[in-house]
């Protein structure tokens, strides 16, 4: 018997039907802002949501001066932008962290069940020469 080797057709098939089943992630919205989501869909218990079909999980944290992290919400990422930014399997955070909130938040999505429970980091780290002071 010769060994079975994958098509093109059948790992496109399995991308797509990655992408067609609905996604279990880690839940968390202290202020329920997610107005329309079925509380069927959310297990309080188990801090997780099952996502509709196509979603991706996300997570944000905040991050203080002193380094402790704090977990702000988590939940389903359905919003149109790069699908590609999305699609690891585990939550990384690629953009290095805004100065407007003096860089304490971190972001990530991800396309696995879970795989927002945690975060990596991996940005690169400001440039010090880059750094100019505002001034009036």
């Amino acid at each position: 018997m010769g060994s079975w080797v994958p098509s093109y057709e059948t790992a496109h098939l399995e991308l797509h039907t990655s992408q067609s089943e609905e996604r279990l992630c880690a839940f968390k919205d202290p202020y329920q802002q997610d107005h329309g989501i079925s509380e069927s869909r959310i297990s309080q218990e188990n801090g997780t949501i099952l996502c509709m079909k196509g979603s991706t999980c996300y997570g944000l944290w905040e991050k203080t001066r002193e380094g402790d992290i704090h977990l702000v919400k988590q939940g389903c990422w359905s919003h149109i932008g790069d699908p590609q930014e999305c699609h690891f399997e585990e939550c990384i955070v690629t953009t290095t962290p805004s100065l407007i909130q003096n860089g304490t938040y971190r972001f990530c999505c991800c396309s696995t069940d879970l795989c927002n429970v945690n975060f990596t980091e991996n940005f690169p780290p400001p440039d010090p020469t880059d750094t100019t002071p505002y001034s009036k």
